[in-house]
């Protein structure tokens, strides 16, 4: 059984877990901030995308370590999961998934930047129309509003951001963090449409990153951006449903003994159960007051079939590393998804966490 170390240094130095395999994207060696910002910035510009590395936003970003933990988490998950997409036929396989994880996962938290006041000044900003003016100006490019089955998702984004700012006094870095994605997804095709010299087409070549461009993947990009705005938004547990009722959140109450199954779920939504459940068990953001490296080190992971569903297992050093900070983020999972934690002291050292995953 391998460390988790191991199986990322597999991961990372296999050409076919990156989007665009021949380009020089950072390799994660030591497990610094700054080596994650590299890893990070390094593949936006490898996507030609180099608007996400503006703003002075990568250097106000403190979670990157977590970032690239959980891109090379998810890449390990994805063939296990038996993942499909909605618009497989426009890049098709393995490649639809990294094409959608690398946007959704590498920027997933970057709203955080706003959450924490870390970015431009944003107070006041209590509902999200106010947010998007101030921070996108005029003429948003809005995922909910570009497609008519995304209308439902406008009063979701909308009632959570203000629930969350009356209620914990903070912008949602989830819902924001979305919104800034689509917007600048579909700002920097244009910006490089303009630059080509194909104004006029809709699909073009960017000659200097050997990137293909074009209006049919926009629908990746409103997937990058629906997972990012959700991935924040809990499921309401019984002591909160009346709460979530008053600020019209309907839609995140799940009936008793309700759980989010896998199995049941459309495309997206099966890549939204994967979010939820990479983000909450990443190790690094589990121990994220320890150094990276020993983490990584201190920890093995296997994943395997089983009658049940699909068996995740984490075998922990009990001697480096306090079992409950991930055991207990692995339980508050079964509070909304079909899943079942169980746990096994296999020697005084070692100690086995589980959680199944129902199919």
């Amino acid at each position: 059984m391998k460390t988790i170390r191991q199986i990322y240094d597999e991961i990372f130095s296999n050409e076919n877990n990156y989007y665009y395999p021949k380009a020089k994207i950072f390799r994660m060696k030591e497990w610094t901030e700054q080596e994650a910002l590299t890893f990070i910035k390094t593949y936006f510009e490898a996507g030609s995308k180099e608007i996400f590395c503006g703003y002075n936003m990568l250097e106000k970003y403190n979670r990157a370590v977590h970032t690239v933990s959980l891109y090379a988490l998810g890449v390990f998950l994805y063939e296990k999961m038996e993942i499909s997409f909605k618009c497989d036929n426009v890049i098709g396989g393995k490649d639809s998934f990294l094409y959608i994880w690398y946007m959704t996962c590498l920027y997933h938290d970057m709203g955080y930047v706003y959450e924490n006041g870390r970015g431009r000044d944003l107070n006041g900003c209590e509902t999200l129309d106010l947010f998007i003016k101030k921070a996108l100006g005029g003429n948003p490019r809005l995922f909910y509003k570009e497609n008519k089955e995304n209308a439902s998702l406008e009063d979701l984004c909308r009632n959570y951001y203000k629930y969350i700012y009356e209620t914990r006094g903070h912008i949602d870095h989830g819902v924001v963090g979305g919104i800034i994605l689509y917007h600048n997804l579909i700002k920097n095709y244009e910006e490089k449409k303009q630059k080509s010299g194909n104004s006029n087409k809709t699909t073009f070549y960017d000659e200097s990153k050997n990137v293909w461009f074009s209006e049919e993947l926009f629908q990746y990009y409103e997937q990058a951006a629906i997972l990012i705005a959700k991935h924040n938004m809990w499921y309401a547990s019984s002591e909160k449903s009346e709460a979530y009722k008053a600020a019209g959140l309907e839609a995140l109450i799940l009936g008793n003994n309700q759980r989010i199954n896998f199995d049941k779920e459309e495309p997206v939504e099966q890549l939204l159960f994967m979010l939820y459940f990479a983000d909450t068990i990443e190790p690094l953001k589990a121990y994220n007051q320890c150094n990276p490296q020993f983490v990584l080190d201190h920890l093995k992971l296997d994943i395997a079939k089983s009658s049940d569903g699909l068996n995740v297992d984490f075998y922990i050093d009990a001697r480096a590393l306090k079992v409950s900070m991930l055991e207990d983020r692995m339980r508050s999972l079964e509070d909304f998804l079909d899943v079942e934690c169980k746990t096994e002291t296999l020697s005084d050292d070692c100690m086995r966490v589980g959680i199944v995953i129902k199919r």
